[in-house]
């Protein structure tokens, strides 16, 4: 390998001065390029140690979506169940907050008081808080005797009453509480059905709830005429179902009678 080279120099030392000039800017060139590609990739793999890259039929919304960091911390397996207050506070919110006036005062009053009980969900109600609120709801005539109120009052006051009472059942935590209140629950359900007929076969008391529920003017005024005056014995099943109603609540404080 010396002999060849000493050759090539023999060779270079024969040639011109403009040839000589020529082929050492040449040999300059190469060396500057060769030196530029070694500082570029210092740490360049072998062929088989290449970085893979995704497959090109992986189209981009199939890639996974991006988390944040807190949204990533959610669902480690690492992470502890959430408590009964933390689902407390993830249950969805009821549809009475924030709270629209019906124009009847302590129904009204009641939402306030419910929707106040759960501003802060750092500090989820008790049983105690939400059955403070929602007692003034079953000390009104209403709930002590079919005859105290006009038919169409009666049944907006019933109708608002247990909405308002199913939008609240899932935020006690007392299980006995939730069953006895599901059970008071049905019994209001079979009421409101019951008065419901003496306003005719076409009318709907679900489609008209879903349309003036939120005002009681509304709801009364929009009521058709009654279809036919109840008879006593009437009367006397509807009676009996408050009183089961009553006999359920009572227990629970709801009603001290």
């Amino acid at each position: 390998m010396l002999k060849s080279i000493q050759d090539v120099l023999i060779f270079l030392a024969t040639l011109p001065f403009a040839a000589k000039v020529s082929v050492s800017a040449a040999i300059l060139l190469l060396a500057v390029t060769s030196l530029i590609v070694i500082w570029q990739n210092p740490n360049k793999t072998k062929p088989e140690e290449a970085t893979i890259h995704p497959s090109p039929d992986i189209t981009p919304s199939q890639a996974a979506p991006s988390m944040s960091p807190s949204s990533t911390a959610m669902i480690s397996p690492a992470q502890p169940m959430p408590s009964a207050e933390v689902k407390k506070e993830m249950k969805t919110k009821p549809n009475s907050c924030p709270p629209v006036d019906t124009n009847d005062k302590r129904i009204d009053d009641v939402q306030r008081a419910l929707c106040d009980l759960r501003k802060d969900p750092s500090n989820p109600p008790s049983d105690t808080d939400l059955v403070l609120a929602l007692k003034p709801l079953f000390t009104r005539p209403a709930f002590y005797g079919i005859r105290e109120e006009s038919w169409k009052y009666f049944l907006f006051i019933l109708c608002k009453t247990r909405t308002l009472m199913e939008e609240n059942v899932t935020y006690f935590e007392s299980s006995r509480f939730r069953q006895e209140l599901g059970r008071a629950i049905q019994l209001m359900v079979r009421l409101q059905n019951d008065v419901a007929r003496i306003f005719g076969p076409t009318f709907s008391v679900t489609t008209h709830m879903a349309r003036y529920l939120n005002s009681r003017d509304e709801f009364v005024h929009r009521l058709p005429h009654i279809n036919s005056d109840p008879d006593p014995n009437f009367f006397n099943d509807r009676d009996k179902t408050i009183n089961e109603i009553r006999a359920i609540l009572k227990p629970l404080g709801l009603t001290d009678f």
